[in-house]
């Protein structure tokens, strides 16, 4: 990607406020695990903050475009636009430590995003054993001869989830990305292949009709107990047959990324089983997969930022 001589002062003053995000978040997030007891939110309450601080490191790199522009030395304004935009992108890079476009096995060591983990998790390079619920649950029901359940996951383990952290990081930066920048000019920056061009279901796709209506229930359930931390799974049920009221299905069309194609993968796999395919809310929901939950908890507080913000 090519870039554009940028002062040292604005490189400084959009580094000094990626370190300033990334503190905050850091340390909102740590707490929030730590007050946390159930293992099992405690990694919902990771992911949720892992999105939460891609988000935000690409809305403060989408903001600094405005302020590269004036400086970028080009006459046209489509110019000075796709120069400002690729010294952000470098930048934003920079910072990271890598470029998220690499596949996780190519991410280097002591990268921004590995020491963010290990951060909030207050972790070396063995990963705290709730990373993984099932192998958690695993240890606890099989437990070494007069020991303890382990604490941390093994090696080979922490370093699988590593990777799994990196793509779902490098994932939700690549779609925040394509909504905040410049479409054409990410794509011509080698940001988006073949294999990435069939990402599907942001936001901005989606009817506003459905964000709004998502925003007001999902505001309305966290509301309603002001010191419960979570919504509940009943009222993520109820929340799923209005949304089913309305007639906003299948989920596999609302949902984001990965989760939307998991769930077309579940359904065309047993589109003539049993079980069937899930082609409601209320069926997603009561159906339990823990990811297809999750994706919609994620859909539903994604909306309400959205609308809140728009």
């Amino acid at each position: 990607m090519s870039s554009t001589a940028i002062s040292p002062r604005l490189e400084n003053l959009f580094v000094r406020r990626l370190d300033k995000l990334t503190d905050r978040k850091r340390d909102s997030l740590y707490r929030q695990i730590e007050k946390t007891l159930d293992p099992a939110e405690k990694r919902i309450v990771f992911d949720d903050g892992l999105r939460d601080w891609a988000e935000l490191l690409v809305k403060c790199a989408a903001e600094h475009v405005d302020l590269y522009r004036p400086h970028t030395g080009k006459r046209k304004a489509r110019d000075r636009q796709i120069a400002a935009e690729s010294s952000v992108l470098s930048g934003l890079f920079a910072f990271l430590g890598v470029d998220v476009t690499f596949e996780p096995e190519r991410w280097p060591e002591a990268n921004r995003v590995q020491t963010f983990t290990r951060n909030v998790c207050f972790c070396g390079s063995l990963l705290p054993a709730w990373f993984d619920v099932g192998f958690l649950s695993a240890a606890k029901l099989i437990p070494a001869y007069g020991q303890a359940p382990p604490t941390h996951m093994g090696e080979d383990l922490s370093v699988q989830h590593m990777c799994d952290v990196y793509r779902r990081f490098s994932g939700i930066v690549l779609d925040e990305l394509l909504d905040a920048f410049d479409r054409q000019l990410i794509s011509e920056a080698g940001l988006i292949g073949d294999s990435k061009s069939a990402r599907r279901g942001r936001l901005a796709g989606r009817p506003q009709e459905f964000t709004a209506l998502a925003c007001e229930l999902w505001l309305a359930a966290r509301n309603a107990l002001p010191t419960q931390t979570r919504v509940s799974d009943g009222q993520l049920s109820e929340i799923a047959r209005k949304l089913d009221e309305r007639g906003y299905g299948p989920p596999s069309e609302y949902l984001e990324g990965k989760c939307a194609s998991d769930l077309k993968a579940y359904n065309s796999k047993n589109s003539a089983s049993k079980p069937g395919p899930i082609k409601t809310w209320e069926k997603l929901v009561l159906h339990g997969d823990k990811d297809h939950v999750r994706g919609m908890r994620r859909l539903l507080s994604r909306c309400a930022k959205t609308a809140e913000s728009s």
